[in-house]
């Protein structure tokens, strides 16, 4: 790398295609020595002591930094990559995972995804019959007669009976309670979810609680009391 500059107005483009800029996908391989270095000297300066306005643009002046293509061997197509800074970002990103023909398909054995494996049992499902969409579930999860679509389901989720859930992530241990209903929200870890509320019908009543997105997404965080 011979520079580097974060989110310029202008992008500088490539020497052998105008049209073409090389962007960070924020994926960065330190040697431990490097950098801790690094952010010693740079606890030291007056900056804003930020990977890509500061830590990077250094390294680039100072060392050997070296960027890579991001590419799929055994693809011609562009590969997937999201910015999913913001919450609306990280929902969209989400429901690529459940549409039809997703374009980042964590089923590619040419493209496996490695992560940790949870000492969970396999899940236990009860889906009502009108439910025709497509479901990410993890391991561990217990859906009790209940109607769920389009949402991805985080491992050791509980949702009990009657509990109407759309367009939605729940990550790892979230209890929804019986009846409840829930339509494009971002549940955080281990929230409770109490039986017969409504989130995501009512705009209003949602903004009141809760923290809405400009797309309409409801995040519930850790530890918010849900009335």
């Amino acid at each position: 790398m011979v520079g580097f500059e974060e989110k310029p107005d202008h992008p500088k483009s490539t020497p052998h295609n105008p049209n073409l800029a090389l962007a960070s996908m924020g994926i960065y391989i330190f040697s431990t020595e490097v950098l801790v270095r690094q952010l010693s000297e740079d606890a030291k300066r007056d900056t804003a002591h930020d990977f890509g306005q500061n830590i990077i643009p250094s390294m680039v002046d100072s060392g050997r930094v070296f960027a890579y293509n991001f590419k799929h061997g055994n693809r011609n197509s562009t590969v997937y990559w999201r910015d999913i800074g913001l919450l609306d970002a990280y929902w969209e990103a989400n429901m690529d995972l459940v549409s039809e023909t997703p374009e980042f398909d964590l089923h590619d054995p040419n493209w496996p995804i490695r992560t940790h494996a949870h000492p969970y049992p396999p899940s236990r499902l009860h889906i009502r019959p009108q439910n025709s969409s497509l479901l990410v579930v993890a391991q561990g999860c217990v859906i009790a007669n209940a109607r769920v679509e389009c949402s991805v389901i985080s491992a050791g989720v509980h949702i009990d009976s009657g509990a109407q859930i759309t367009d939605s992530v729940l990550m790892e241990g979230v209890k929804v309670g019986a009846n409840a209903q829930l339509h494009r929200v971002i549940a955080d870890e281990g929230v409770v979810i109490p039986s017969g509320i409504q989130i995501g019908i009512n705009r209003e009543d949602d903004r009141r609680r809760f923290t809405v997105t400009d797309g309409g997404v409801i995040a519930i965080s850790k530890g918010l009391p849900i009335e």
